[in-house]
């Protein structure tokens, strides 16, 4: 019966612990211009290209209006450039894949029907 008692209290205090974290995927596109001062060169065009972005979300709840967020999410920010010299033409495309992980704290608000939230943080690129 102890066995049996500690086990319930085991699993009881799981599923609270599980009921504050939260799991989430995140993927969609992007249509990246690339801008630059184009004073002395006449020659290149950019053009703008399509990029992806996907990635993965966990929260943990330490109250019911306070968590604290963390994202790992892949962007790609492309790019192509051609340079017209004399007869050749140069065409270079540049594809620039990120790796972010911005952490934020959620505050939330409202009441059962309405409810919004605020996300304060920092993220910084992990590579590029």
């Amino acid at each position: 019966m102890k066995k049996l008692f500690t086990l319930f209290l085991a699993l009881t205090a799981s599923m609270s612990l599980f009921a504050q974290w939260r799991l989430g995927v995140n993927g969609g596109g992007s249509w990246n211009h690339y801008s630059i001062n184009k004073q002395y060169m006449t020659d290149y065009r950019f053009v703008d290209e399509w990029g992806g972005a996907a990635g993965v979300m966990t929260q943990y709840n330490f109250f019911d209006w306070l968590g604290l967020r963390a994202e790992l999410n892949f962007a790609q920010r492309s790019y192509r450039h051609t340079r017209y010299e004399f007869a050749d033409n140069l065409s270079v495309r540049y594809e620039n894949n990120y790796l972010l992980l911005p952490v934020t704290v959620n505050f939330s608000f409202g009441g059962q029907k309405v409810r919004g939230f605020v996300n304060a943080g920092v993220y910084m690129p992990a590579c590029g």
